[in-house]
């Protein structure tokens, strides 16, 4: 099943909405657990792609005995249907079935949108959104394909003003400004940006978050990119995660270019499978604050986090107080001020499975190309031996993992052909004459 774009399906109900052009996700039992209703086994981690909620198999925060679940999930676009008869019908889709461990014994599902849900090609743009401080207030894209928010100002919102959720898939954020989840509580650091409960290959690209913690995971998300987004301003109470994946067994989630002061793929209610950070800058502290006695941290990969990928990444400064935030490479336990945690007390395979390759840190004071750092043998636990890596054979790194014909500008400026300063409005702000490529200087550590 893995890389599938078609199956067949008996027990069908609600045909009506089985159509090309729908959207449809795909689901199974977490492991170790089958039949109806997941209702089969216990939770019991396999030595591999491990998927597990809130479950004490897993769980290190508040775990149940025996929670079955069936967490993983992938959206995918309906390219044709046939009637085969006799009750089944052939499913082609696209993309195919990301996951390596999709198994019909695992009780596979397939559940499909009504078509009055569906919101398909719908935008919103160039407009300012002011919320009135309420807790429920939300722009929310959802039950949506190839749908946009682009030049949106979100102002005043409480808690999560914008959401990318609930079977939605290729649908974008892009080139908006979020401030202040409530300005008259400057230090309640909400979260700006939802992603996830069946989202997949949604991308988030080029938005400022000020005033807020930039995006938690909502879980269920497969396949999203989250690229050049910068946050700052979030509290000066303390050095918050501005990334956040703690939910809902989340897999191959790209994080590429952020500027974001902490990033975690957590330890807390569930796994995580392959996700990436690639060439983002990690401050490990909310840059305009210095509080003493306050702690940052870097990256963090969680128990369960597995065969997890940090790579090109620039993390810390050598400021002073930057010193004081980020002052150990490699954390093992509970803690902060690390470069990198891996809270593998609870998880052998954590760290050993994940690759750390080209990352600059302010502790090393050097871009580390490490073979110790590249999970080349896995042998220890044969399940995952499928997903060692090879050693790389060099030390250069593409300019982007999901864009094609960007080039790498080491001495400075971007490279994106999209990223345009205007230097000449023919009408401020609506018509621009003339534009250029900003320039931006190297990060060093």
């Amino acid at each position: 099943m893995p890389g599938s774009t078609s199956v067949t399906i008996g027990s069908v109900t609600g045909t009506g909405s089985l159509a090309a052009g729908n959207l449809a996700s795909f689901s199974q039992c977490d492991t170790g657990f089958s039949g109806s209703g997941c209702a089969t086994g216990s939770g019991a981690d396999n030595g591999g792609v491990f998927i597990c909620v809130n479950n004490s198999a897993c769980d290190t925060d508040s775990p149940n005995a025996n929670v079955n679940t069936s967490s993983q999930q992938q959206t995918v676009l309906i390219t044709s249907v046939k009637n085969n008869g006799n009750g089944t019908y052939t499913v082609s889709f696209s993309p195919g079935l990301y996951m390596p461990n999709w198994s019909t014994g695992s009780n596979v599902t397939l559940s499909w949108l009504s078509s009055s849900y569906l919101a398909t090609g719908m935008g919103v743009e160039d407009l300012t959104v002011l919320f009135q401080h309420q807790q429920s207030e939300q722009v929310q894209v959802s039950y949506a394909y190839a749908s946009w928010v682009k030049g949106v100002r979100f102002i005043g919102a409480v808690n999560f003003p914008f959401s990318m959720s609930t079977s939605s898939k290729n649908n974008l954020l892009m080139n908006s400004y979020f401030f202040g989840e409530n300005p008259t509580a400057f230090d309640a650091s909400g979260w700006t940006i939802n992603i996830g409960q069946a989202g997949t290959d949604n991308l988030i690209l080029n938005t400022i978050s000020h005033g807020g913690l930039f995006a938690e995971g909502g879980g269920n998300s497969e396949g999203d990119v989250i690229a050049y987004n910068y946050n700052r301003d979030i509290t000066s109470q303390g050095y918050q995660p501005t990334e956040l994946e703690h939910n809902h067994s989340p897999a191959f989630l790209l994080f590429e270019g952020n500027q974001l002061d902490r990033m975690i793929d957590d330890d807390t209610w569930t796994s995580h499978d392959f996700d990436t950070f690639f060439r983002n800058y990690v401050p490990c502290w909310d840059t305009p604050y210095n509080v003493t006695g306050q702690n940052g941290g870097g990256i963090q990969i969680g128990s369960y986090a597995r065969f997890e990928n940090a790579i090109g990444n620039v993390i810390g400064d050598t400021s002073a107080a930057g010193q004081t935030k980020c002052n150990t490479y490699i954390q093992t336990a509970s803690g902060d001020n690390y470069i990198f945690s891996f809270a593998g007390s609870h998880d052998a395979i954590n760290q050993p499975s994940a690759m750390l390759w080209g990352n600059c840190d302010s502790v090393n004071n050097t871009c580390r190309f490490v073979s110790s750092e590249v999970p080349t043998n896995l042998s220890t636990w044969p399940n995952s031996v499928a997903y060692e890596n090879p050693m790389p054979s060099t030390q250069n790194l593409p300019a982007s993992f999901f864009m094609s014909g960007v080039t790498a500008h080491p001495n400075g400026g971007t490279g994106l052909g999209w990223w345009k300063v205007c230097t000449n409005w023919n009408t401020f702000p609506t018509s621009c004459a003339n534009s250029t490529l900003p320039s931006r200087r190297a990060r060093r550590v």
